[in-house]
Order: structure tokens, then sequence, then C-alpha cells
């Protein structure tokens, strides 16, 4: 019995199993911690590259939206490298960058000559490299098509680690644009209207606005209000108490950027007049062509009358003409004037008809001499055909411009006036019944003395025509002249949001 006690009471052997008990919970707390610290770590991992994959995103977007401040329809001219390709819903041909885009290697953009309606059918198939280890994919919607009926740019911008499929973000946003031709006319100085003119878009003046006709749309002016219109359609005044802040006008003296933009433009892949001149030409005339082409002829004044005064002698012996196609791009200058069309019924000396996007861009003057449409008529709101014009001086309509005379486009006088030559009368046309209908964007400086008319300020002046309507071109909202300068803030976010991330 005693040595059974004895037995029983030896301790030998406990602090060894306390240490292996011990170790054990030793063993399964290290365990724990490791795989804890390994989870921990793989999700550190995993929302670090979220978060990069993220920036990749912004970094396309950005770079995208960088391209559409120089130029608002880019995306009608371009397919970006890394935007997924491309079909064309009409033809279903296939349009994409297939050269690999890197840090050190970004291939250009391709060109995209067909309409506003597209679908990728390959998905996110093209990616362009921003660091060492994550890249971003584009996918572009433009204004009023299909999958978009807004009259904004939609872009899903999606980033990720090179080749993952995994912590893929994306970002959709609609980008919307503010140019010169959201409004009918912006002028720096006052504006007047007559009680037989019509206008149908928003009018902006930096001082006052006179109009005694029939307004369908705001007058937005800086300072008075000083006729009373009639005012149809909700149409609202608004004076310097009551105007939106901030101003809705522009920095006239900024323009010089969209002569220069253009210029250089033609000079690299447009056509650029400039290379064909010659002393003895006083100007250039170009006549668009519903084809998809330009005719440009050399110009020169009958006796001393300016070109918009007299009919000038353009084309045929020593002189320069050319039928030319529309340039991708959209950019056609010269540092003469430039007249746009003619009085003729068909031909060489007709109308014009343009069949894409194009903004023409004179270091002198503008000047209208015949009818000028679109392929798409005015009401078709699926139109893809659009015209700027920019004069570093006046835009002229010319005395012998047709006296039933309708023209199309967005018209900029970065210096002096919108105006007909003879403003009030001009024998054969005042007083005939003659009729002058504008369909675009009226921009206009002139609170710098005209030297071509005395020395003339003001917004302009068309009172040769008997009536006039000014009517605003709401294509222009979403489909701006290729090159038109931006006003203050260059594009607003209608929507920005994250998507759910798809292959």
């Amino acid at each position: 019995m005693i040595a059974r006690l004895s037995c029983l009471r030896d301790e030998r052997g406990a602090a060894m199993m306390l240490v292996v008990f011990a170790m054990g919970v030793l063993a399964v707390l290290g365990t724990g911690l490791i795989s804890n610290l390994t989870d921990e770590s793989k999700r550190s991992g995993t929302a670090t590259n979220r978060q990069l994959a993220f920036q990749a995103a912004e970094a396309g977007l950005d770079d995208y939206l960088a391209k559409l401040v120089d130029n608002r329809i880019y995306y009608l001219q371009y397919v970006h490298p890394g935007e997924s390709t491309r079909r064309d819903t009409a033809t279903a041909n296939v349009v994409g960058v297939t050269g690999a885009c890197t840090t050190s290697s970004k291939p250009a953009p391709v060109t995209w000559a067909y309409g506003r309606d597209w679908t990728p059918p390959n998905g996110k198939d093209r990616w362009c490299q921003v660091s060492d280890n994550f890249e971003y994919n584009l996918q572009i919607t433009p204004p009023q098509s299909v999958g978009n009926t807004t009259e904004a740019v939609r872009i899903v911008a999606t980033g990720r680690k090179i080749g993952s499929t995994i912590d893929q973000r994306s970002i959709e946003t609609y980008a919307d644009f503010s140019s010169v031709a959201d409004y009918q006319m912006l002028s720096d100085a006052s504006v007047t209207y007559g009680s037989d003119a019509t206008t149908t878009g928003k009018i902006y003046s930096a001082n006052n606005i006179c109009h005694n006709g029939i307004a369908y749309a705001n007058l937005y002016a800086e300072n008075a209000i000083t006729c009373t219109p009639t005012l149809l359609n909700g149409a609202v005044t608004f004076n310097s108490a009551t105007i939106p802040t901030p101003p809705k006008g522009t920095n006239f003296a900024a323009l010089q950027v969209a002569l220069v933009d253009v210029q250089r433009a033609a000079d690299v892949g447009g056509i650029l007049l400039d290379d064909y001149d010659s002393p003895l030409f006083n100007g250039w005339r170009v006549t668009f062509q519903s084809t998809g082409t330009v005719l440009v002829q050399s110009c020169i004044k009958l006796l001393t009358f300016d070109l918009a005064a007299a009919t000038p002698i353009c084309g045929g012996l020593g002189s320069y003409q050319a039928t030319r196609a529309l340039p991708t791009n959209g950019a056609i200058y010269a540092t003469k004037t430039v007249i746009i069309s003619g009085p003729g019924a068909s031909g060489n000396d007709g109308p014009s008809t343009v069949n894409g996007r194009v903004t023409v861009a004179s270091g002198d003057d503008i000047v209208i001499a015949g009818n000028i449409g679109y392929v798409n008529p005015v009401a078709c709101a699926c139109g893809d055909d659009v015209l700027g014009m920019v004069a570093q001086n006046s835009v002229y309509v010319a005395n012998w411009a047709p006296n039933a005379l309708t023209w199309r486009g967005a018209s900029l006088a970065r210096l002096y006036q919108w105006r007909a030559w003879e403003c009030n009368n001009l024998p054969g046309r005042t007083g005939t019944g003659s009729t002058m209908t504008y369909y675009g964007s009226t921009i206009t400086n002139g609170t710098t003395g005209n030297p071509d008319r005395g020395g003339s300020t003001g917004g302009g002046c068309m009172s040769s025509y008997d009536t006039r309507y000014y009517n605003y071109d709401e294509t222009l909202l979403y489909l701006p002249p290729p090159w038109f300068p931006t006003i203050d803030t260059p594009y607003t976010f209608q929507l920005f949001r994250e998507l759910p991330s798809a292959p």
C-alpha cells in the first residue's frame, strides 16, 4: 500500500508534459498567426493591386480627356491605342490599333472613317501600359448614338494588373464639352437684331443686346437688354443683375489658339493652302462636294475690289485648281482670305454640300459667297457632317452671294465682325424680298474697329437682306467642328461612377 501511494505521489515527467502541451499550443497559435499574416498580406496585396488598377483606369481616362480637350471630335476621327477594337454598325468594317502599347512605345491612333455607331466585337482586347505592372483599356460611345442618347461622350476606362483577369477596376463617365459653338451668337460687343429678325438659339453679349424681333431662346447680356423682343418657347432675358455666374462668355484674345491649332493640323495631315500660294493670288475658294471632296481654286480680285465686294476670278489659266479629299483630321488653313462656295446653281461655281467634318481657317477673312448645306438634312439628329469657319479678321457675306442665301456651319470672327460686306443698302438685293437663312453658331469680337468697313464696330450686320432667319443648329451640341475652341471650363462630368468590372 505504501509503495502504491509513493508511485501516485511521484511527479517526475510532469514538467515534460507541460512543455509538450505548451509547445502544441504555441504551434497552433504560430500556425494561426502565420496563416493570418499570410492572409493579411494577400489582402493587402489585393487592396494595393485594386488601388493601382483604379489609378491605371484614371490614367487612361485622363489621357483620353486630354485628346478631347484638344479636339472635341477626336472620337470620330481616331481609334485610341488603348481602345477596344471597333466594328462599324453600317458597314461591319473592323478598325483597331494592332501594335503593342507600352510605357516606352505607344503606337499612333488609327483613322476612323465611318459614322457614329459602332460596337466592340472583341470586348476589352486592347490595353496600354502605364507602369511596369499595370495597364488600361478604353471603350468609347459617342453622343447621340446607339447606347448613348446624351450629348456627352461616354467613356469606360478599365485598369488591371498586366494580363490579370481579377482585381480589375472600371470607371464610367459622361464628359460634356463646352464649346463656343454652344451659342447661336456669342459676341464681345453689343448685338442688335431688327424687327424682321428671328433667332432660335442662345445669344450672349459681353455688353448689351438689342433684339427687336422674335427670340426662341435665352438672351444673356453682361450689361443690359436694351430692347423688347418677342419671347417664345420659354425664352428668358438676363442682364448684369440676373446673368448666371460664372459668365458664359470667352476670352477673345485667347481665340488665336483656334487658328494656330487648325494651321498646325493642316500642316501635319490636312490641307495647307499656303503650300500652293503665289504672290499673284489674292485668296482661295473652296467648294465642298457631296462625294466627300473639296474643290480648291486660287482667286484674284476684280480690279481693286475686295473679294467680298465684287465677283473675283477663281480658277482658270495660271491658277491653282485641284479636287482634294477632305482631310481625316478635318483641317484646312490659308493665310489669305478663303471664299466658301459660289452663287451658281451647280458645278464648280455652285453651292457647297459638306460630307464630312471639317474646319476652314483663314489668317484674313472668310467670305460666304453661296449656299452651304450638309449631306444630312438640317432636321436629322443622326447627322455626322459639320463645318467650322474661323477667320482671324471678319466673316463676310459677299455682295455677289445669292439674294436667297441659305448656309450652315459654325463661324468665328476673331477680331472684327460677322456681317454682309454692304450691311444696309445693296442695289439689287435690298427691297427685292431677299432672304438670308442661317443654321449654326456665330462667334464675333466686334469691339475693335473693322479697317475694311471704315472702323465700324459691333457684333455684325446683315440688313442688306430684307428678311433674316438665324437658326441655331443643335447638331453643334454633340458634334462641334474639329479644332473649334472651348470656353472657360472645357468639360464637365455628367456622371462619374465605378462599374462592376467585366472582361
